[in-house]
């Protein structure tokens, strides 16, 4: 294992990805750590890199480690067990909590108003575009809408252009 204090007498930065560590300096050890490892529910970025490594890795680890590598403990997550027999894989990432009961806002009107209008009209667009261009990365459209709903709550306006630039049906209130 490496310490921060060796990191900082190396000749060449550690988290350089073009630079290989001495075997000598740091001995390998048998695990078979992987960025596709995730939680359910979690999604990757679309960083290119971190794309490169969730099919390289897990490929190149049953390549030098077997078939099996997956029983190494640090490829499964900690759950447990009595939990894991119960939860179903298509699980819906949702908590139904209690109905809203009303949909009046209790703010005074002046602030309220008054962060509408932080952005100009062209500020308004840069918004709205660079939501459009992370939500339409989302492969759970079930998250697109509900994250589309929640905005709507905002402003009426700014949810059914979302909806609109989404080409998903505008949320119902």
């Amino acid at each position: 294992t490496r310490t921060d204090a060796q990191a900082k007498n190396l000749p060449f930065n550690p988290f350089d990805l073009t630079k290989i560590f001495s075997q000598k300096q740091f001995p390998l050890r048998k695990v078979a750590f992987s960025p596709a490892n995730m939680p359910a529910g979690i999604e990757a970025s679309p960083e290119k890199m971190l794309q490169v490594r969730l099919f390289i890795y897990t490929d190149t680890q049953r390549h030098h480690i077997g078939a099996n590598f997956m029983l190494i403990p640090v490829n499964n997550s900690e759950t447990n067990e009595n939990v894991k027999a119960v939860i179903k894989k298509d699980y819906r990432k949702e908590f139904h909590g209690p109905e809203i009961t009303s949909r009046q806002a209790h703010i005074e009107h002046a602030t309220y108003k008054a962060g509408l209008e932080v952005l100009d009209d062209q500020g308004s667009k840069n918004l709205i575009d660079n939501m459009v261009e992370h939500l339409e990365q989302c492969t759970d459209k079930d998250v697109v809408k509900r994250a589309v709903a929640v905005l709507a709550n905002v402003d009426d306006d700014f949810g059914k252009t979302l909806a609109q630039k989404l080409r998903i049906d505008s949320p119902k209130r």
